[in-house]
């Protein structure tokens, strides 16, 4: 049977450009091959934002806000900007909901990884190190 082309394709992830952000973000749980080249590719050049909330405003991943006079509510997230990558870094989210399990394949993708990527306390922060590590 042969292998699809976009999960089975190894050399997708060695592309000069992507490689080293895909290698370091593929040392957060829950982001692998596919999602860490989609998140790479998306994103493009983290250093362009100047800070983690206009990451998140690029994604979509921001509450949207209902005011009048001097009453301010928050509600769902406003679900504008980049679909495909906002899906993605919501389902690697997942991953941090429960307590931290290495497994050995992660690890092996953590050996030489850069310090900082390796904790996070939350989606918000997980948004924030993946804007640092990609």
């Amino acid at each position: 049977m042969p292998r699809s082309p976009v999960y089975g394709d190894q050399k997708r992830l060695t592309i000069e450009p992507l490689r080293a952000r895909v290698e370091r973000l593929r040392c957060f749980r829950g982001i692998d091959d596919l999602t860490a080249l989609t998140i790479a590719a998306e994103l493009g050049d983290a250093r362009r934002f100047p800070s983690a909330s206009r990451v998140m405003a690029f994604t979509g991943l921001v509450p949207s806000e209902y005011s009048s006079g001097a009453t301010r509510a928050r509600g769902r997230i406003t679900k504008t900007g980049n679909a495909h990558l906002r899906r993605v870094l919501v389902e690697s989210a997942w991953h941090y909901r429960h307590h931290p399990f290495l497994g050995r394949a992660l690890r092996l993708r953590q050996q030489g990884a850069p310090p900082r990527s390796s904790t996070t306390r939350g989606m918000r922060s997980t948004v924030s190190i993946v804007a640092t590590a990609a």
